[in-house]
């Protein structure tokens, strides 16, 4: 499944992104993901392809430099596709 993760910030000051941290709700193991800027990025975005085994929710946390953070939900769908004999 292709997943991309913006944050909207000036990445200045208190309102720069530190990290973005990706969850998938019904994995065993539920962290996927997580990804730290430094102080040179101009833009917090991300983009992956993660597998997934059943339709579930996934959770995006955005870190911000003030310590505050962002949350973001999508709930995804997943099909299974070929031939079963």
């Amino acid at each position: 499944v292709p997943v991309t993760v913006f944050v909207h910030s000036t990445m200045t000051g208190g309102d720069r992104c530190r990290a973005i941290h990706l969850f998938a709700t019904n994995n065993p193991t539920p962290g996927i993901a997580s990804y730290s800027f430094g102080a040179g990025i101009a833009r917090a975005e991300v983009s992956a392809r993660v597998r997934l085994a059943e339709g579930q929710t996934l959770l995006a946390y955005a870190v911000m430099a003030d310590g505050s953070v962002r949350r973001a939900a999508a709930r995804v769908a997943v099909t299974t596709g070929g031939c079963l004999t």
